[in-house]
């Protein structure tokens, strides 16, 4: 055999030892990463809750949940990403919802219905912003971080609706309309206590909007 024709096999050879090899390395990496932040988001939403967001420090937090301070910074520039890192999963959730829905419904009641299942559909998010709401209310930097996170989940909401040919007026006002009533439920069912159900409060606000069983024209 050729020496270039030993060469290419012997490549060939290695190649596929290391693909063997590095191929469950990769979820298990993934699996891990995850696991670590899991632990570093548990310990930081306990540590804000029972010592106050301002005294807690990421020395605290990477002791509590037994990684380096470094690690910490790995998964999350500030605190700030550490209380509100249970909302990241939100935005697509709330786009997969109107997908569903953005070419069945005018603009509004797509939106509108959108939230609604989301609401529905993922409770466990949103008993943890029952445990944290009242600090991001207490906050400032927390409060002005979850309104951002409010306006991009409208901007997706709008951008999916425009996909979807809804002009551009229409979809923004419909997502607009959709988040402010999501963000007020909320804060009412946070001051409740959870004792209103937060799926109830929602309907509540939007009632004046929401029309059952019958489409829009303009909206």
């Amino acid at each position: 055999m050729a020496l270039s024709a030993i060469f290419a096999a012997r490549s060939a050879e290695l190649a596929n030892c290391f693909l063997r090899f590095m191929a469950p390395s990769i979820p298990i990496r993934a699996s891990n990463a995850k696991a670590v932040r899991t632990k570093i988001v548990d310990a930081a939403i306990q540590l804000f809750l029972a010592d106050g967001f301002a005294e807690t420090t990421v020395d605290m937090i990477a002791a509590a949940a037994g990684v380096s301070r470094r690690s910490v910074f790995r998964y999350f520039a500030t605190k700030e990403d550490m209380a509100l890192a249970w909302t990241a999963a939100t935005g697509p959730e709330l786009v997969n919802q109107l997908t569903g829905l953005a070419d069945a419904a005018p603009p509004l009641q797509a939106a509108l219905r959108a939230v609604m299942r989301h609401v529905d559909q993922h409770p466990e998010q949103y008993a943890l912003s029952l445990a944290v709401g009242r600090l991001i209310e207490q906050t400032p930097s927390l409060r002005a971080r979850s309104h951002e996170k409010y306006l991009l989940w409208e901007d997706l909401l709008a951008t999916t609706l425009i996909a979807h040919g809804a002009p551009s007026t229409h979809s923004r006002m419909a997502s607009a309309l959709a988040l402010s009533g999501l963000r007020l439920a909320v804060r009412e069912w946070i001051a409740s206590d959870g004792q209103q159900p937060l799926a109830g409060l929602l309907a509540e606000a939007y009632h004046p909007f929401l029309i059952p069983n019958q489409p829009q024209q303009n909206l």
